[in-house]
């Protein structure tokens, strides 16, 4: 969607937007849209995924619930990003800065992860673009819980 719209995006806030559709490389995008608040809503229920299931395009754009391990934590910008592995897949999930604290927390850790799910496509083929990973899209802190911190018995530990 691109708009000229200035206001702040407030969750949980039902907005209606017009515009022109145009083509674009991997979906349409809207043009010239106008956006308006049409009240508040209920956030939706998060679609919980599993390791066996974390790659399919009926996710994009979907609140999901994931539970994965801390690969890595840098900062890239204005954005926390997060470096995570569910089973065989890695992934990235992203927090603007300026939408809460996050503690440093060690590699390993065990997290549950609530965003909005954001294919990233890969090559093109005749059935549309095959889906080449996922970036995770957090809105504020409160949506990465920690389930379980890594064991402090590394071997970096015992070392010293």
């Amino acid at each position: 969607m691109r708009t000229r719209f200035q206001g702040a995006v407030v969750v949980m806030l039902e907005m209606l937007t017009t515009g022109f559709c145009l083509p674009a490389e991997w979906y349409p995008v809207l043009q010239d849209t106008e956006v308006r608040s049409m009240g508040r809503s209920s956030m939706p229920t998060a679609l919980s995924l599993s390791e066996t299931n974390l790659l399919n395009w009926v996710y994009d754009g979907r609140l999901v619930r994931l539970e994965s391990r801390l690969v890595d934590m840098r900062t890239k910008g204005d954005d926390l990003i997060l470096v995570l592995q569910t089973g065989s897949c890695i992934y990235e999930a992203r927090l603007a800065a300026t939408t809460g604290f996050i503690p440093s927390l060690p590699p390993g850790s065990r997290l549950a992860l609530t965003g909005i799910y954001s294919g990233k496509p890969g090559r093109k083929t005749a059935a549309g673009p095959e889906l080449a990973g996922f970036e995770l899209l957090l809105n504020s802190a409160t949506n990465i819980v920690v389930l379980e911190r890594p064991p402090w018995w590394t071997l970096s530990a015992l070392e010293s």
